[in-house]
């Protein structure tokens, strides 16, 4: 389950969330951990020295050992802590003894004119004393003899708890018993922890000093807290846990659900359909994702379908170069037969056939010429020659053998106001071609009394080399296949291999330029060939891109 991605993105949400429940948590617990032991230290401190301002008269001019007991007990019961008295070489004076289970109890007797002493002074009504739990003075004759007959009794009992101590007052009368305590309330002080904190502070008077007070052993609230503050943040890592899992499972469907169609997608077009595109929603990174995906597919479809146009394209020209071959071909053959045969031993049928066998060869030898050096323009095989040269001096040059030819077929042959004294960078054998190709056309489709145009035009970065002539025109869906090597036309009337358009569009595109047709049914036609424009001679030397 883990290798999917879904679920690992859900584990990484459980797992980023626990580590900063995690790291919170231990921050969190030494921050209470150190603030409850510093505020428990200062709680030590306060009591300590409330106590030793009470310890200091009781050490001069010599410690009194009942009082500093006495002292030392009822504190320890009020400040439930271990309380230590110390002279000043440190040897115990009085010590209330670490904490029981059974505390101790502090009991109050009161009663009309009954007196105590204190600092030689007789106060009535009220008389204090601490015992243990276990040793009930109330119900010792010899306490209670001490008591008026109307004397009520008070005891202050304590219950230790995780938070503090409880006091329990009691009230009854001289000789009553007095209830034990309870075995909930002996568990629940047998389980409070001890604090390890032991705070000291000195006894002085004039400078001098004459004892110290020691607490110790409170209960240990730093522990308690920090246990509270555990188990509050395992609660929290629980509900952090679960819902880091439903907002995971909720996050990750999203991503998820989006690589799944990507995924269908890809799959499709595995299948063969190209046409499959996935659905761009948004602009996250998926979106993002998707529209990538969906170019490649554009860039992975047309180029299928280039290649497919090619392979027709390929297949088309093995048909018409085979056509083209076999007629040469099959016609020496034939006339080889006749010459093995009978026809060879009449002297005129000999030359008449060996004069055609002739004729057939030029046309084999042209054919395999023209399709090599097409062959050779395609794969970028031909290193052009590029010099500089005019334009208007090109068309001249291209003009001049067509004259003649021209005139035979009674047709005017002009150029056009060219671009006078335009210097650019190019192959002129080839350009020269190209021209002459067109112009062959137009000759053989200009009708007697017509005229063929040849000129020059500059547009932005382009040379425009143009022949027009006043033959029939050609139908717009004929247009576009034109320029395919071996054809013809569905109609054409003069013969040809059909390679002459091919090659002025392969001469055009290894300038870096193209060719193209501009015609109408019966409005002639018009065949450009766009070059781009290089520097003159003079400039970089930089020539058109091939």
């Amino acid at each position: 389950m883990m290798r999917s991605l879904r679920w690992r993105l859900v584990a990484s949400y459980i797992l980023l969330t626990l580590l900063t429940v995690t790291m919170t948590g231990f921050l969190a617990l030494s921050l209470v951990g150190r603030y409850v032991a510093q505020q428990e230290a200062r709680y030590l401190a306060a009591n300590a020295e409330g106590i030793a301002h009470r310890v200091r008269p009781l050490l001069r001019p010599a410690p009194h050992p009942l009082a500093l007991h006495d002292l030392a007990h009822t504190a320890s019961f009020l400040g439930n802590a271990r309380v230590r008295i110390l002279d000043a070489q440190e040897q115990p004076l009085a010590d209330s003894g670490p904490g029981r289970v059974t505390e101790d109890f502090l009991w109050i007797a009161s009663a009309s004119g009954m007196t105590v002493p204190t600092d030689g002074e007789e106060r009535g009504g009220l008389m204090l004393s601490l015992s243990p739990l276990d040793h009930r003075p109330a119900e010792e004759p010899a306490f209670l003899g001490t008591l008026p007959a109307d004397a009520e009794i008070t005891f202050v009992r304590r219950v230790e708890g995780a938070w503090g101590s409880q006091f329990i007052f009691e009230e009854i009368h001289a000789g009553s018993p007095l209830d034990a305590p309870s075995q909930q309330e002996v568990l629940v002080a047998a389980e409070v922890p001890r604090s390890p904190q032991v705070v000291r502070v000195p006894v002085e008077e004039g400078g001098l000093v004459m004892g110290y007070v020691e607490l110790s052993g409170t209960p240990d609230l730093s522990a308690e807290a920090v246990a509270t503050t555990r188990r509050a943040f395992g609660t929290a890592a629980a509900g952090a846990t679960l819902l880091a899992l439903l907002v995971g499972l909720v996050a990750s469907q999203r991503v998820t659900a989006s690589l799944h169609a990507l995924a269908l997608v890809a799959r499709r077009m595995g299948e063969g359909d190209l046409a499959a595109r996935a659905q761009v929603v948004g602009q996250d990174e998926s979106a993002q994702l998707a529209l990538q995906f969906n170019r490649m597919a554009e860039r992975l479809e047309s180029s299928f379908a280039a290649l497919a146009a090619e392979r027709d394209t390929l297949r088309r020209f093995v048909a018409d170069a085979s056509h083209e071959l076999r007629t040469p071909i099959t016609a020496m053959r034939t006339f080889n037969e006749l010459l093995q045969g009978g026809a060879g031993e009449k002297a005129d049928a000999r030359a008449e056939f060996l004069a055609e066998s002739a004729v057939q060869l030029r046309r084999l030898e042209w054919i395999t010429h023209h399709l090599l050096d097409l062959a050779r323009l395609d794969g970028g095989l031909v290193a052009l020659e590029l010099e500089p040269d005019e334009v208007d001096l090109l068309i001249e040059r291209v003009l001049r053998p067509f004259l003649p030819q021209a005139q035979t077929h009674g047709v005017e042959l002009v150029a056009a106001t060219p671009l006078p004294h335009a210097e650019v960078i190019w192959d002129a054998a080839r350009v020269e071609g190209a021209l002459a190709n067109l112009l062959d056309n137009a000759l053989k489709f200009t009708p007697l009394g017509g005229k063929i145009e040849v000129g020059a035009e500059r547009r932005e970065a382009m040379i425009e080399l143009w022949v027009r002539d006043d033959g029939p025109g050609i139908a717009l869906d004929e247009q576009p296949r034109l320029f395919e090597r071996f054809y013809r036309g569905q109609d054409s009337r003069a013969e040809g291999s059909g390679l002459g358009l091919a090659i002025v569009l392969s001469v055009a595109q290894a300038h870096g330029g193209d060719a193209r047709v501009e015609s109408e049914p019966g409005h002639g036609s018009r065949f450009v060939i766009e070059l781009p424009v290089s520097l003159p001679a003079g400039g970089a030397g930089h020539g058109p891109a091939v």
